[in-house]
């Protein structure tokens, strides 16, 4: 039920209810569907399901189905911004709101910006400025701000935290109306710079968020603003990262930073790694401009990086560049060169391109993890690839990778093709609860695995393993794999007879 209340998937939800009487579904069910903004899900348990207010109905022996409700799902489909969710929810559920109870929603209807359903809750002498924290969407602030009822007079520190959603959602407006109230006076600006390592909310991580926006204009009144410019001054006396150069990949921003000497030694190289893994070349570019600020160039392997990535032209350019303006720099990255993790991450994450490319232009080559990963990944293509052009092959890991996983395209491919012994003592101790989790976290190739292995593998399915599958998934039977419980039932005996 909890990969139904996930999904959204109705087809195993009426399958469940209509082959077993007595079923339950406890407060948890509920809300996580509610979480997901999953509403049909909700509307078939009230419509199949005697509804239960939050206690479980001790000594049910149905026929009838039963459901939990009472827990948080009101809340959790406000906050995840699922307005009709929770607006159903509201008008069904099974016992009148208390004033506590609608005053909660009411926070966090304004927490995920539902603002029709946290007016049409408001006790009548009320305002939305009432209710208002500092985790309120921005609309609710607007709101609360224009109407002259927001208590501005709080802890400086909560204002920042104003202040920092403000920023996410691009509001300087909001930010200039609310930072008038904040001090200006030395002693509390150094109160409001006196925040513990842990808080999020400290000035610069503001600045930081305007930044990830390449709001070049907010940055600007941020970084100019008095508790801006204590908040830095703090930074570089620490020789704490600002980290403004993983923020973004606009080079217009990284040239105002850069002038405005907001970027300490340590983020320029960061914001290079930062590049190269999100593939922005003109970007990787413009730090090599700036190599004289680059630092530890040599404990960095980038042209690995890249290729891990699948960022070919970023590769390339390490590679091949004569450009004199980045000459020195490059020579270092060429120097370091690749290593056979490039071919064999590149191949593991399924960038068949960057593989071509590394095995024509480069001689580091791969090792076996290659093949094992990209079996592991699915990535059927690259497994063909490296069996047709590479000698290194694969180890009896790839064919249990790929089972393990569910890719059973690739096991069957590499058991077609010679490489699918399992070796059997070692797949059940090492692989046994690898293989349950997979389970777990795979339950819509429950079946298809059992099945592969049951006609390929058959003296893999011991006993042992029918325990651990159903002790791990930890739940009574009816709820989880629905196809795969029964014929594991039905083969019960021949798993015995198979030891």
């Amino acid at each position: 039920m909890q990969f139904v209340a996930r999904g959204g998937n109705m087809k195993i939800l009426e399958c469940f209810f209509q082959h077993f009487e007595g079923c339950g579904v406890t407060t948890d069910i509920a809300d996580l569907a509610a979480r997901n903004g999953h509403l049909e899900v909700l509307i078939y348990l009230q419509e199949h399901t005697t509804v239960v207010h939050e206690n479980f109905p001790e000594n049910w022996i149905g026929p009838s189905h039963f459901a939990c409700w009472g827990g948080r799902g009101i809340l959790w489909a406000c906050e995840q911004g699922h307005g009709h969710v929770a607006q159903w929810l509201v008008e069904n559920w099974p016992h009148a709101l208390s004033l506590e109870e609608t005053e909660t929603i009411i926070r966090s209807a304004l927490t995920g910006g539902l603002m029709d359903l946290a007016q049409s809750l408001l006790p009548a002498d009320r305002h939305i400025a009432d209710y208002v924290t500092e985790f309120s969407h921005p609309l609710a602030f607007e709101m609360a701000v224009t109407s002259g009822r927001l208590n501005l007079n709080r802890h400086p520190n909560d204002v920042i935290v104003v202040v920092y959603n403000f920023a996410k959602a691009g509001r300087l407006d909001l930010i200039k109306r609310v930072c008038k109230n904040l001090p200006r006076d030395d002693e509390n600006l150094r109160e409001i710079l006196a925040i513990d390592e842990g808080d999020s909310y400290e000035w610069r991580l503001v600045i930081k968020e305007a930044i990830k926006r390449d709001d070049m204009h907010m940055v600007d009144w941020l970084v100019k603003h008095p508790i801006g410019q204590a908040s830095l001054i703090a930074a570089k006396a620490t020789k704490t990262s600002l980290e403004f150069a993983i923020a973004t990949t606009d080079t217009a921003m990284l040239q105002y930073l850069h002038d405005g000497d907001l970027l300490l030694a340590g983020d320029y190289m960061g914001g290079l790694v930062h590049a190269v893994q999100n593939g922005q070349l003109d970007t990787v570019q413009w730090f090599l401009l700036h190599a004289a600020n680059l630092s530890n160039v040599e404990q960095y392997n980038l042209m690995d990086e890249a290729a891990k990535c699948g960022h070919l032209d970023i590769l390339q350019f390490f590679h091949g560049s004569t450009s004199p303006i980045e000459e020195d720099i490059l020579r270092q990255i060429r120097l370091k060169g690749c290593s056979t993790g490039a071919m064999d991450d590149a191949a593991t994450n399924g960038h068949l391109e960057m593989v071509q490319w590394l095995h024509a232009n480069r001689s580091e080559g791969c090792t076996t993890k290659a093949m094992d990963g990209a079996a592991k990944g699915g990535h059927l293509e690259i497994v063909k690839w490296l069996y047709r052009n590479r000698s290194e092959g694969c180890t009896f890991e790839a064919v249990e990778l790929a089972i393990i996983h569910g890719q059973l395209q690739v096991a069957c491919w590499l058991r077609t093709h010679g490489h699918g012994q399992l070796q059997v003592d070692h797949w059940r101790h090492v692989y046994l609860l690898q293989h349950c989790d997979a389970m777990q976290f795979c339950p819509e190739r429950e079946l298809e695995i059992l099945l592969f292995l049951h006609v390929n593998y058959p003296h893999v399915l011991t006993t042992s393993l029918y325990m651990c599958i159903m002790l791990r998934m930890r739940v009574p039977k009816p709820i989880r794999g629905l196809y795969a419980w029964d014929w594991m039932e039905a083969h019960e005996g021949q798993l015995q007879n198979w030891l």
